[in-house]
């Protein structure tokens, strides 16, 4: 599968959120140094992660870098630990990049990969030599992709998350597929989410079934007439007489 070249993260998931708060903290774009000791992680560490958090929108900047809207927004909820709202601020970074959406799709076309396939698939498509912290990017991007919702564990399988996953588990349709590349995926993809997105038209057949005799053909018309009208009225003119 053909994808652009991507720098990916250069620590755990854990540490990467940690860094991400940093920036949140950071009331004016900051230094290497001032990140390092807002968040006591190394300068080298944070600056191999900036990289791939510019990529997908989080900060932005120079060389002093800050929190972008969806970083604010990401580091608060991470900070303080709201589910719902780390998960729909992730949805919201991964939909938003074609490189995290086409590794979801590889999942689903291959229905399902072990982590470490998985792993390898991500630093290979990101065109990224092999390494411990190649690999710990790797498997951190992994980690936010479950953490929104749009995979899941499978036994020992990373899968497309289904639609009869929780509100916590799975983002809804129109959260994981408004304005990104992932209308693809989940829109003219096979199984449960292809359909989820749109309900279905309603149509409502009504037969009346009338027993007359012939002498009465002549009012009958009238009467059927009144009764289509109050059937197709309005709630409060229908209820006000019957044929």
């Amino acid at each position: 599968m053909e994808t652009n070249d991507m720098k990916l993260p250069r620590s755990s998931y854990p540490e990467l959120c940690k860094i991400i708060i940093g920036y949140s903290h950071c009331k004016e774009p900051s230094t290497l140094d001032e990140l390092s000791r807002l968040t006591g992680i190394g300068r080298t560490v944070v600056s191999g992660n900036n990289a791939f958090l510019t990529a997908v929108g989080l900060i932005d900047g120079g060389k002093l870098k800050g929190p972008t809207a969806s970083g604010l927004t990401l580091g608060r909820a991470l900070d303080h630990a709201q589910p719902e709202e780390i998960a729909a601020a992730w949805r919201s970074v991964i939909s938003g990049s074609d490189f995290l959406s086409k590794m979801i799709l590889a999942v689903r076309i291959r229905q399902g990969m072990d982590e470490e396939t998985f792993s390898s698939h991500i630093a290979f498509s990101a065109g990224e030599p092999k390494s411990p912290s190649t690999m710990a990017g790797a498997r951190a991007i992994i980690e936010t992709m479950l953490v929104a919702g749009f995979l899941r564990r499978d036994d020992d399988k990373i899968v497309v998350a289904d639609a009869s996953a929780g509100p916590s588990e799975a983002p809804t349709a129109q959260e994981r597929v408004a304005g990104s590349p992932l209308e693809t995926l989940f829109l003219r993809g096979s199984g449960p989410q292809a359909s989820t997105p749109f309900l279905p038209a309603i149509s409502i057949s009504i037969q009346v079934r009338v027993d007359t005799k012939p002498d009465d053909l002549d009012s009958l018309a009238p009467k059927l007439l009144k009764l289509v009208n109050q059937l197709t009225a309005p709630d409060n003119t229908a209820r006000k007489g019957t044929a």
